[in-house]
């Protein structure tokens, strides 16, 4: 008797199946992982300046744009809670003991003015929602040579190990660990950038510290 084809029928072999295998971004997850992935990327782009919006996401995969804007509001929660994304009222403290004693070329005025102008909130927006909006503005000004495949491969990790989007994060320490791996990584692309503007060697040593002081700084309350 011929052997049955198990990839074809059970739970395993089913459309439901193999759905439910790939729902690694969500419990209950309607959309397939290619389809999140999608949204992901939307969502990256529009973090790194090329004004992706939820219903340009949403066009990509097929869905409304509600569905689209409850995604990019859970990729926004999660990267401010496991401190991805600066929280803003250390970013505020950073900035203000930052402006008495580092020097000014250290960070673009127009950073200090985002995080003025989204302070105050916006109208209809939960206080929560609106504070993950000002984490996600702060990193975006923090990182405008970010691209979206380093921002898109960043996430996937953090979904990886802290788990699905819409529950509670996990495995905190594990992506701390990872996090600060990643902060490292992005200082020392920051120094190759100041060596190549500040040739002279005494130059890059006096401004390799407060680099690293910012970065690091982040990680004092883990």
């Amino acid at each position: 008797m011929a052997e049955k084809d198990e990839s074809q029928t059970g739970p395993k072999g089913s459309a439901t199946g193999r759905a439910h295998r790939q729902a690694r971004y969500l419990v209950g997850q309607k959309l397939s992982d290619y389809q999140m992935e999608k949204l992901i990327q939307a969502y990256a782009e529009s973090i790194v300046g090329k004004k992706t919006t939820a219903k340009d996401a949403a066009e990509r995969v097929g869905y409304s744009k509600n569905t689209a804007a409850t995604i990019f509001q859970l990729l926004r929660k999660r990267l401010t809670e496991i401190r991805y994304f600066p929280a803003p009222e250390d970013f505020m403290e950073f900035l203000a003991e930052a402006d008495k004693n580092f020097p000014s070329y250290f960070f673009d005025p127009t950073m200090t003015r985002l995080a003025s102008r989204l302070a105050p909130g916006i109208r209809g927006v939960p206080p929560e929602s609106h504070r993950h909006m000002v984490a996600e503005a702060i990193f975006s000004a923090q990182n405008p040579d970010l691209t979206s495949e380093a921002l898109v491969s960043a996430i996937k990790l953090a979904v990886k190990i802290t788990g699905p989007l819409n529950r509670p994060p996990q495995n905190v320490a594990v992506w701390n660990e990872r996090r600060y791996i990643l902060a490292m990584q992005a200082a020392i692309d920051k120094l190759r950038r100041i060596k190549r503007t500040h040739p002279a060697r005494a130059a890059y040593r006096d401004l390799a510290e407060p680099v690293f002081c910012s970065y690091g700084r982040s990680f004092e309350r883990r």
